[in-house]
């Protein structure tokens, strides 16, 4: 499958020295971006429960290092009993407790994601009217097109991992809103307004300590991460693209065509409808 990343035509240099931006939530235009309301941490019966558990466990461990002559005097069950009377006494109060933190919880989850997730947004398209005007300056760009069957692309580690991997967005009606208990990663990190479905994106998502290049900026840092360039099959190039940015494309793709399949295209407006051609380039 070919995933397609819009550029603006100064990022000939994604390119030139195989490294592409990975963003930070907060850099993109989207302000809900990887945002979900989080409306409490947990449902008082899922808190009571682990409460419950925590408390029997924690009651064993004691039981078990008391003195031989304690435990002849006190069954385990007699200790457990009077744990269980004071628990009684406090129940209900755990989940008021806990679910107080929710607005700390997610101030604290909003900055630690915009420190540590850098995201790869691509697109099923690469002749989307939108996507050449809002992402490749006004078809004055280009677009990549990847190869996400390329391993480059699948370094999931287990059934849980985040990281690595391309994956494709969800468009829903309304925002993700529940405890956080009932929240998964898809819910977290790949739910977007369904105003956004023309989009078709898909993400890949990347620790952003593991940046091959960090660029400080003053506001935002720049997080460039290396990828290799037999994962690049595709370069086209934009209907308004000048002809010497033109040209520097092209050099590049014949170099890398040196080494592997690569098709480069110029984007046409056509004739009789709103649409983008392609027309290939002979290199």
């Amino acid at each position: 499958m070919i995933l397609y990343k819009y550029l603006s035509p100064e990022r000939v240099d994604v390119l030139e020295h195989r490294r592409i931006r990975y963003s930070q939530p907060n850099a993109f235009n989207d302000p809900f971006e990887v945002k979900p309301y989080i409306s409490h941490i947990s449902d008082d019966a899922q808190i009571e429960a682990n409460i419950d558990q925590l408390l029997d466990d924690e009651t064993r461990k004691l039981y078990e290092i008391l003195p031989p002559e304690a435990c002849a005097i006190l069954s385990y069950e007699q200790i457990a009993s009077l744990v269980m009377q004071r628990r009684e006494s406090l129940r209900g109060r755990f989940g008021i407790l806990i679910n107080k933190f929710t607005p700390k919880v997610r101030e604290i989850m909003e900055n630690k994601f915009n420190e540590i997730l850098g995201i790869l947004s691509l697109s099923e398209s690469p002749t989307n009217i939108l996507m050449w005007s809002h992402y490749a300056r006004h078809h004055e760009g280009f677009v990549i097109g990847f190869d996400v069957t390329h391993n480059h692309f699948n370094e999931k580690r287990s059934e849980k991992d985040e990281f690595g991997y391309a994956r494709k967005v969800e468009y829903r009606p309304k925002r993700p809103n529940a405890a956080l208990s009932a929240m998964d990663g898809v819910d977290v990190f790949l739910v977007k307004a369904a105003d956004w479905s023309y989009e078709r994106e898909w993400r890949v998502f990347r620790p952003l300590p593991n940046a091959g290049q960090r660029i400080e900026t003053g506001g935002i840092p720049i997080c460039l991460f290396s990828f290799p360039p037999e994962c690049v099959v595709e370069v086209i190039i934009g209907a308004r693209t000048n002809t010497n940015e033109r040209s520097s494309l092209v050099n590049l793709a014949t170099i890398l065509s040196r080494t592997q399949s690569l098709h480069v295209y110029n984007a046409k407006l056509s004739d009789a409808e709103f649409k983008i051609k392609l027309e290939e380039i002979a290199i």
